[in-house]
């Protein structure tokens, strides 16, 4: 081996040496400032004034913008010589904020709001009414049930609706037949048969504000 290969290898044995020192050097301190006992005794008192006071007692540098304090609530705290995450956790404790701890540095954050509920995609049915014989009923009212989401069949009796979800109940109602109930199933598609009521008009007498049988 060459004696310029050996200083090369002795240089690079001493650099690997010297990265694993660093390493544990700065594992020792963060460790020490996880474990640092820390005594607090607030009462109603800012974020910003206990951040003041443990960075006066303890060195603690604090990282945040002044403005994300303005929702914090108040604090009112006594603990004695507790590890520095626990009072953190505690000072930290239903704030709109949390907080990431570097050595003696608390790096403060504003909590990510919560996901906006997904919204589901317009669903539209489409379809056709007619009566027991297949003529085409116009004017017919369709209706998610439940809700006022309404619509009235064509000259052709065709319809559209537009719906929040792909599930619910249609109803479909008109003068003169048997009000129907069809429920949706994600299905695109419905075509719906009204059923003709049975009432004979020759055997009603009207009456006043109603109306009655005839009697034989």
């Amino acid at each position: 081996m060459s004696d310029k290969n050996f200083r090369m290898k002795r240089l690079l044995l001493r650099l690997k040496l010297l990265s694993a020192l660093l390493l544990l050097s700065l594992l020792q301190v963060s460790a020490r400032a996880f474990s640092q006992p820390v005594s607090l005794h607030v009462k109603n008192a800012s974020l910003q004034e206990v951040f003041k006071k443990l960075h006066d007692q303890y060195k603690l540098d604090f990282v945040y913008d002044v403005k994300m304090l303005g929702n914090a609530r108040r604090i009112s705290i006594s603990v004695d010589q507790q590890p520095l995450p626990a009072v953190l956790d505690k000072c930290f404790e239903q704030q709109p904020l949390t907080y990431e701890l570097f050595e003696n540095t608390v790096v403060v954050k504003a909590l990510a709001a919560p996901a906006a509920p997904r919204q589901s995609a317009a669903f539209t049915v489409n379809g056709k009414v007619s009566d027991s014989k297949g003529a085409a009923l116009i004017g017919v009212s369709i209706q998610l049930k439940g809700t006022m989401t309404a619509t009235m069949s064509a000259e052709d009796g065709s319809y559209s609706l537009k719906l929040p979800a792909d599930t619910g109940t249609l109803v479909f109602t008109f003068m003169g037949f048997i009000p129907q109930e069809v429920p949706v199933l994600k299905r695109k598609q419905i075509n719906v048969t009204l059923q003709d009521r049975s009432t004979d008009l020759n055997d009603v007498v009207i009456v006043g504000y109603g109306q009655q049988k005839k009697s034989v």
